[in-house]
Order: structure tokens, then C-alpha cells, then sequence
């Protein structure tokens, strides 16, 4: 996952009430200890959604975050998002997973997901995850979008056709883009088209403001949303 820096001007909310849902008590108690001393208050730690309905009242902690571990959540994703928010009144959603449950998490991100994480993120990586996720940064492992292509891929498509940003999208931009959607660096992108690393900066800033996305994540998000496929996984 490429890490973004908080914006200087970001407004981080003292205390956001976390819940941590997930079936695996050890996992529970270990990301809480991560959490331990920071904005994000442990307010609850439950084994399935039904214990956390059960726990919550309606309207309760807007600034909540509920951290859910993939295999909580039930086939219709849009639908369950719909109503974790309804009765936390807003709250913000992370979906967290393993490698292996990378078909997952394109429909979790679709369906409105604040952020998806690996379970294998370090615990110094987690909570600035958090607080972008909750700064309105959408995140998502960008190394798992060449494995969640097919699945995204697979289904009807929300958007068919280019689209404006996409036709204005040069050869070169698109070149960049494919690469940037298969989780490499600036580095090995530049050693892939032969081109400088700060060439490869200028035209990311360029396909940002074309996309209208704000972090590299983003960017590799639109990208498969609009079928634009990523590099081979071989890198340079």
C-alpha cells in the first residue's frame, strides 16, 4: 500500500470511537493493543455484526470507526454498509483482509468502504492508514488490484465506454497509469518506460488532475473501475 502524508492543513479529530469487528479474539486484542494511546478510543471489540448491533444504539458516535474483518461481512456488502451507517450515523468503514481474500475487497471498496487493509500492514503503518481513511483518502492495498481485476472485471460494468477524463488521458499518461495500477514505484516505473523519476512525477500529477483523484490509490482505482489494465507483474 503506498502511504500518502497527511495534508498540513488536515483537521484530525481528537477521539474516534473504534469498534473492532472480527471473529478471531487474538486478532481483536492485538489491533487494539496497536490502538492503545491513540485518537482511535477502543469503544468495543465484537465477534460478529449481529454483537455489534446488538451493542450500539441508533444515532450513536458519528465520528465512529468500525474496523471489519472481511469474512464478517455477509454477500450483499452495499446493503450492510447501508445499514452500518444508518445506525451508527455515519460511521466511517475499514475493511481489513488477508492476500488471499483479495476478491473481496474491490466490492467492499465499490461499495463504499472508507479503506481497505491488509492484515500483513506493520502496526506503525496502521494508525496513519487510519487517519487518512478518516480524512476522507479512500485507501486500498494497490498491490492487490492486479489479483481483484478479474472480479472486477467479471460483473456487468458500472461505466462502459471512455469517458472524458479517459480520452484525455494521453498514450504516455496511460502507460503510467497501467504501472502505477500494478503497485510499482516511481523508480521502477521510470526504469520500465525509460523515462526520469521526476518525468514520471510531472505526468502523475497531470493523470491526478485529469481523474480528479487524490492520492496515488485513487488514481489505481480509477484505473481499474475504467478497465485500464495493469502493467505485467513483472517488474523491472
Amino acid at each position: 500500500m503506498h502511504m500518502v502524508q497527511l495534508p498540513q492543513d488536515a483537521q484530525i479529530e481528537t477521539t474516534i470511537h473504534t469498534h473492532i469487528i472480527d471473529a478471531d479474539r487474538l486478532s481483536r486484542d492485538g489491533t487494539a493493543r496497536i490502538l492503545a494511546g491513540s485518537r482511535f478510543f477502543v469503544a468495543g471489540e465484537h465477534s460478529d455484526l449481529e454483537s455489534f448491533y446488538r451493542a450500539t444504539k441508533d444515532g450513536q458516535n458519528p465520528k465512529s470507526l468500525l474496523m471489519i474483518d472481511a469474512n464478517a461481512l455477509p454477500e450483499d456488502v452495499a446493503e450492510t454498509f447501508s445499514a452500518l451507517r444508518q445506525v451508527t450515523g455515519g460511521a466511517f468503514l475499514v475493511v481489513l483482509a488477508t492476500a488471499r481474500q483479495g476478491e473481496l475487497l474491490y466490492p467492499c471498496f465499490n461499495a463504499g468502504a472508507d479503506g481497505c487493509i491488509l492484515k500483513t500492514i506493520s502496526g506503525a503503518a496502521l494508525i496513519p492508514s487510519l487517519n487518512l481513511a478518516t480524512l476522507g483518502q479512500r485507501i486500498f492495498p494497490t498491490q492487490l488490484l492486479a489479483s481483484v481485476m478479474h472480479t472486477a472485471t467479471a460483473g456487468p460494468r458500472p461505466h462502459t465506454g471512455p469517458t472524458p477524463a479517459a480520452a484525455r488521458l494521453s498514450n504516455r499518461e496511460q502507460d503510467i497509469l497501467r504501472c502505477l495500477s500494478a503497485g510499482w514505484s516511481n523508480k521502477q516505473i521510470a526504469n520500465r518506460l525509460d523515462l526520469t523519476e521526476s518525468t514520471v512525477k510531472v505526468h502523475l500529477k497531470s493523470i491526478m488532475r485529469k481523474i480528479d483523484a487524490r492520492n496515488r490509490t485513487q488514481a489505481a482505482i480509477w484505473a481499474l473501475h475504467y478497465g485500464v489494465s495493469p502493467e505485467d507483474e513483472r517488474q523491472p
